[in-house]
């Protein structure tokens, strides 16, 4: 089955991250009947992204905070300290129960090591009767380093966080399936967005989250593409839900949410590193993480010098210079000759009633996509 979309042309709203108050975020809309996951892909390539069948791509022309699409190759990935001390903070709450902030004081001292005093105690070597230590060796003084971390040794380690030899203090599950609408997803996400995101309880009914997170315009046909809910459980009790986009060669992350009582814990670096995980063991090339602001602080890293900061305003200036050189590129031939969906069949553009008033929206459009992705993709006025 082709895919099936509608153009809602370009439509201002404020912004949720510089928060100007004014309408000041522009970008251009196509609402998806049927999609293909195949034609997502390539969409996503385009920097196109979806909330439930709506898709939208920021203006890069006009838009107040560019958005710039994150794809990672999952073969390169490496991961961070930082990132290496969630999966240990992760481990230690399973083991113990404890975690998910700074660790806790128990004295300088490391378990099972006695501190230094006047004299031996009992089951403490004396160090006067210690053997002398080996000699030097270049094999000693200069150890291999090791290999990089890649997200197959993340998953080995995410792996023994969660399935332990000794008895764990609490038990964890992960389970993914079909999006489909849940009662206690819906709790957990209308907590959420209450607490972390401060919105009014009265916005988030069931329809809201249902638009939003369950339906999807992904076509099903195949079982291992379309739209999955990865669910996270802490002894049964569901803590977390990661809404994700399986297509062909990558895994793209929709959103996320979880229990605001274990923020502490960094579930949203956790399910990311657990999606890359998830990336690789489907195969997939690259796993997408949704759009980096330059213009929004909390999304640039705190020791981001000034070059890499001018470097980005630049390629921001360029990119947005590309899209108005294929506009201009875009003849009204172009847009008139489309074979848009009008009574069961195909039909030339400009014979449709809706022509005069929507041809400028289908040329930004025909811009946006390029001639070959348009030519696939059935438009419906």
């Amino acid at each position: 089955m082709p895919s099936f979309l509608s153009p809602t042309g370009r439509s201002p709203s404020t912004c949720g991250y510089c928060h100007s108050g004014a309408s000041s975020s522009i970008s251009t809309g196509l609402w998806a009947h049927a999609l293909t996951p195949l034609d997502y892909k390539r969409l996503l390539d385009r920097g196109w992204r979806r909330s439930g069948k709506y898709l939208y791509r920021p203006d890069l022309t006009k838009t107040c905070c560019p958005a710039l699409t994150i794809r990672l190759p999952v073969a390169d990935f490496i991961p961070s300290k930082s990132q290496k001390r969630v999966v240990g903070k992760w481990r230690k709450f399973i083991a113990t129960g404890k975690g998910g902030g700074r660790p806790e004081n128990e004295g300088s001292k490391e378990p099972g090591v006695v501190p230094a005093s006047g004299g031996s105690k009992e089951g403490t070597p004396d160090p006067a009767r210690r053997p002398p230590p080996p000699p030097p060796s270049s094999s000693l003084q200069h150890p291999p380093p090791a290999p990089p971390a890649n997200a197959s040794q993340i998953a080995t380690l995410i792996h023994s966080a969660e399935h332990t030899s000794s008895p764990p203090t609490h038990q964890i599950r992960t389970t993914l399936s079909r999006s489909a609408f849940c009662p206690t997803s819906y709790a957990l996400y209308v907590r959420y967005q209450t607490i972390i995101h401060h919105d009014a309880p009265s916005s988030l009914t069931p329809k809201r989250y249902t638009d939003f997170l369950v339906t999807s315009p992904l076509s099903a046909n195949n079982p291992s593409l379309g739209s999955f809910h990865q669910k996270y459980y802490i002894d049964d009790t569901l803590i977390a839900v990661a809404v994700l986009d399986v297509l062909p060669g990558c895994l793209s992350s929709v959103y996320f949410f979880y229990e605001p009582d274990y923020s502490a814990l960094s579930l949203g670096t956790l399910s990311a590193l657990k999606e890359i995980v998830l990336a690789e063991a489907l195969r997939r090339e690259y796993y997408y993480m949704g759009y980096y602001i330059h213009t929004c602080q909390k999304m640039r890293p705190d020791h981001a010098d000034s070059r890499p900061q001018q470097e980005a305003r630049s390629g921001i200036v360029l990119l947005a210079q590309v899209e108005n050189d294929r506009l201009n590129a875009v003849s009204e031939e172009d847009v008139a000759d489309l074979d848009v969906f009008e009574d069961g069949g195909l039909v030339p553009f400009e014979t449709l009633p809706e022509y005069q008033g929507a041809k400028d929206d289908v040329r930004d459009l025909y811009a946006l996509l390029g001639g070959q992705l348009i030519h696939d993709l059935i438009l419906v006025f």
